[in-house]
C-alpha cells in the first residue's frame, strides 16, 4: 500500500511539487514498477519517457492518486494523493479519459461544467475554448468529435482550473499541426504561470522545448534522470542521454527532440550533470 510522504525537499531546499521512493507495483503477476523514485519541483516541467510497457502510465496512475502502490511513498503537494480529498483533487489536473467524457453534451456544455465544478469561472472556460481550437466546435456533440478535438477537450478540461499540477499521458498523439501548436502554447503559458507538468510520452517531440528534467523508464526501472539539456537527438531520432557507454556516440549537448526508438540505456539508473 501507498504510504504519505513528506515531500523531497529539491536542490534550492524548496518542498517537491511531487515526489515519490521506493514505488513498486504489480499486475497479474507481472512487476511493473521496481523501485522507482521521482521528484518534481514546483513549477518545473517533468518528462517520463520509455518505450511501450515501461510503466509511464502505471506510475502517473500512482502519482496522482488512480491507483496504489504495492509499496513505496508518495507526496502530492504535500499530501497523500487519492481518496476523497477534495481540496487537493482541485489543485491537481489529470489528462480525461473518454469514461470521463459528458458525451451527449455539448463541446460547450462539457467543459463549462467541468469548470464548475472544479470552481472555474465561465470566463476561464471561454478562454480555453478558443486557446484549445475549439470555439468552432462549441455546439457539436462531444461523442461526435474528431478524435484530435476529442483530445483536446480532454486537455482543456484538465487545464482548465488552473492546477497547481497537471498530469499528461502521451498528450500530443492524435493531433495535427495546428491542435499540436494549439497545445504547446497553453502549456507554455500554464509553465508561466507556475504549473507543475509532469508528461509521459513514448515521443516527446515538441514537448521537449518545454521540458527542464528527464526520467527515461525501461521495463519498470528509472534507468536514466537528469536535465533535458543533457539528453540529445542522435541521427536515428533516438532520444539518447550521454552515458560515455562506447554505443553512444558524444554530441553536442541540446533539447529533447525525439524518442524513437528508445535506447537501452542499460543497467543501473544514472543521474546526469
Amino acid at each position: 500500500m501507498t504510504a504519505a510522504l513528506g515531500a523531497f525537499a529539491t536542490r534550492d531546499g524548496h518542498a517537491a511539487a511531487v515526489s515519490a521512493r521506493g514505488i513498486k507495483q504489480s499486475f497479474r503477476g507481472r512487476e511493473i514498477l521496481r523501485d522507482v523514485d521521482l521528484v518534481a519541483e514546483p513549477g518545473s516541467f517533468h518528462g517520463l519517457i520509455g518505450p511501450s510497457g515501461a510503466g509511464k502510465t502505471a506510475l502517473l496512475k500512482v502519482l496522482y492518486g488512480a491507483r496504489r502502490a504495492q509499496a513505496g511513498e508518495v507526496s502530492l503537494l504535500g499530501r497523500a494523493p487519492g481518496g476523497r480529498d477534495r481540496a487537493l483533487l482541485a489543485r491537481v489536473g489529470v489528462q480525461a479519459t473518454a469514461s470521463s467524457f459528458f458525451s451527449h453534451a455539448t463541446v460547450w456544455e462539457h467543459l463549462s461544467t467541468v469548470a464548475a465544478l472544479l470552481g472555474a469561472s465561465q470566463a476561464r472556460a471561454h478562454q480555453f475554448l478558443d486557446q484549445m481550437g475549439l470555439g468552432r466546435l462549441r455546439d457539436w456533440r462531444v461523442e461526435l468529435l474528431p478524435v484530435g478535438a476529442r483530445r483536446m477537450l480532454a486537455l482543456a478540461s484538465a487545464m482548465v482550473h488552473h492546477p497547481e499540477v497537471l498530469f499528461l499521458d502521451e498528450p500530443m498523439a492524435d493531433l495535427d499541426r495546428s491542435e499540436r501548436a494549439d497545445l504547446l502554447d497553453a502549456l507554455d503559458e500554464a509553465r508561466g504561470e507556475g504549473t507543475t507538468v509532469i508528461c509521459a510520452a513514448r515521443l516527446l517531440g515538441e514537448l521537449g522545448t518545454l521540458c527542464d528534467c528527464v526520467s527515461v523508464l525501461d521495463d519498470g526501472r528509472v534507468v536514466a534522470v537528469g536535465p533535458a539539456s543533457s539528453f540529445v537527438a542522435d541521427s536515428n531520432r533516438s532520444l539518447t542521454p550521454p552515458l560515455g557507454r562506447a554505443a553512444m556516440a558524444a554530441r553536442s549537448r541540446g533539447r529533447v527532440t525525439a524518442l524513437d526508438p528508445m535506447p537501452a540505456v542499460l543497467g543501473n539508473k544514472e543521474v546526469l550533470a
